[in-house]
């Protein structure tokens, strides 16, 4: 997928490989690089491919402010494909907005991705 500058959000709340698209599976394993949140579930970091690069990021247990995952972010994406895994729950209002908007002024194209977890209504 190289040559394609985008960002793929993609909110893994259930953790569960069998929850996640055939979509979002073609992207994680097609992805130039993955960064992903301490939230998400080891399982899915199986999907990677050996030889994509891998980035934890976000706190606790990253290093990375939210301005510093913005400017990683946007740092990373000329020319590549980024998928950004987040193990917040899909129905969590807001999950992947922020990050979302900050590319978007930067006019990098970004779409967010959910789980198909059964949700609670």
């Amino acid at each position: 997928m190289s040559g394609k500058s985008r960002v793929y959000m993609i909110r893994a709340g259930s953790g569960a490989i069998e929850h996640l698209t055939d979509k979002m599976v073609r992207l994680i394993q097609h992805a130039d690089v993955v960064v992903y949140d301490h939230l998400v579930a080891t399982e899915l970091l199986t999907l990677i491919p050996c030889g994509t690069a891998r980035i934890l990021a976000g706190s606790p247990y990253g290093t990375h402010s939210p301005h510093e995952l913005h400017q990683l972010l946007l740092q990373l994406v000329p020319g590549r494909c980024v998928v950004y895994l987040k193990g917040c729950k899909p129905t969590l209002s807001g999950c992947g907005d922020e990050e979302n908007h900050y590319l978007a002024h930067y006019g990098i194209d970004c779409e967010l991705l959910l789980d198909a977890a059964p949700h609670e209504s």
